[in-house]
């Protein structure tokens, strides 16, 4: 009777797919290679490895965590031991770009289960030796993977981390729930790194940046970050507006509580910007009634004295127009006016961009993931907000002292 191979899994919910697909013995080594000390774990993995004697197939991926432990394996056990069935070698068959053995169903675990595990050369053996003695003499605690696997300081994505708070959109009360920062982390790195890391990341820079939150700091569901700056306008015309402002360059958003959308600013290294919309300050007046003109410049021109705006563009849609021509006639404001006529205008992204970023990008570069809808409303706030956000991080990523190929890869 054929004795069925041992498989090894880094993965708690990866080694537990593979014992139901394969119905299969699997050693689940769960524990977090990419993060800590690695001389501490050699103690409690070797226990675990200790008895083997017979071929085990370690099933992996190229990301730091699965990588270190291919690299602990061959420290433990001899070559001719050591089979290896690297997903990331095999993506032509899984259709997509796996970064993790998490990623993967019971049906693509069968698929590869019958395909012939790689034996490991002498040289491969050897250079994954020295490579786990590297890692566990080098100084830091945070191995992430660029063309092989580096080691860095935990406190790596602390700056990212500080950046999303401050330019996260916050709910009415000037909050954030810490899962949208860390689900913003895991979502647009090209790391494999746990949830667990970037909470714990996350409570590190609230404690040292002094930055308050209400609740508890012991789990993500018990507590919401209160995000640096933000103030509460007064109400004008029963609708109330916050002011988000971050380090170096900063958003602000117009955002009233009645989810209609008035405006959008936002602050680049050298530009100011509001957006207006069409439907005024929300009201069911007609912008483009002389009656009501100045009601809806002052109204605008009171949001823009809070934010002390030096200088800004206004682009402003349809009869929105007659609104920016006003504010800038009653306050003799030298502010530029770009007016759009038609959302139906087959040009108008480009339109819309262009008048606001005089920049050396490329109208591809400018409209990537931007989707257009037919709602002015939606349009407007779709596709600044797009805009806005891609900016902020590649500007905060440029002001990062470790900037490098692993930021460069996100995806933000």
């Amino acid at each position: 009777m054929e004795v069925a191979m041992l498989h090894v899994s880094t993965s708690l919910s990866a080694g537990r797919l593979l014992q139901h697909a394969l119905k299969e013995p699997v050693l689940i080594l769960d524990y977090d290679f990419e993060v800590g000390n690695l001389k501490h774990l050699e103690l409690p993995v070797h226990a675990q490895l200790s008895d083997i004697d017979e071929p085990v197939k370690f099933w992996c991926c190229n990301n730091a965590r699965e990588i270190t432990a291919l690299y602990y394996l061959c420290h433990q056990l001899p070559f001719h031991l050591i089979k290896l069935m690297n997903l990331s070698e095999h993506l032509d068959l899984l259709n997509w770009d796996v970064r993790s053995t998490n990623e993967i169903g019971v049906e693509q675990a069968k698929m590869l289960n019958q395909l012939e595990a790689r034996q490991l050369s002498e040289s491969e053996y050897n250079h994954y030796q020295s490579e786990w003695q590297r890692l566990a003499n080098e100084s830091g605690d945070l191995r992430i993977m660029r063309q092989q696997v580096c080691t860095n300081q935990v406190d790596y994505y602390d700056d990212i981390i500080k950046y999303l708070i401050d330019t996260s959109i916050p709910n009415e009360q000037g909050l954030v729930h810490p899962a949208r920062i860390v689900g913003e982390m895991l979502g647009n790195t090209a790391q494999c790194i746990s949830d667990t890391f970037f909470h714990e990341r996350l409570k590190h820079v609230i404690h040292c940046e002094g930055i308050k939150v209400i609740g508890s700091l012991k789990e993500m569901r018990d507590y919401q970050i209160k995000v640096p700056g933000v103030v509460h306008f007064p109400i004008y015309n029963g609708l109330e507006y916050v002011y988000v402002e971050g380090d170096g360059p900063c958003k602000v958003i117009l955002q009233p509580l009645d989810e209609v959308f008035i405006g959008y600013y936002y602050q680049t290294d050298d530009d100011h910007f509001l957006m207006m919309n069409p439907a005024g300050v929300g009201h069911s007046k007609p912008c483009d009634d002389e009656r009501h003109l100045e009601d809806y410049a002052r109204e605008f021109y009171e949001l823009i004295k809070g934010l002390h705006i030096k200088s800004f563009e206004i682009i402003a849609y349809n009869d929105a127009y007659y609104v920016a021509k006003q504010l800038v006639k009653m306050y003799d404001l030298k502010v530029e006016i770009e007016h759009i006529d038609s959302l139906e205008d087959d040009d108008i992204e480009g339109r819309l961009m262009m008048a606001s970023i005089k920049k050396d990008q490329s109208d591809e570069a400018l409209l990537d993931g931007i989707s257009i809808q037919s709602d002015s409303d939606v349009v407007s706030k779709a596709m600044m907000q797009n805009y806005t956000s891609r900016k902020l991080y590649e500007a905060a990523y440029k002001r990062l002292s470790h900037w490098d190929s692993d930021l460069a890869k996100l995806n933000f």
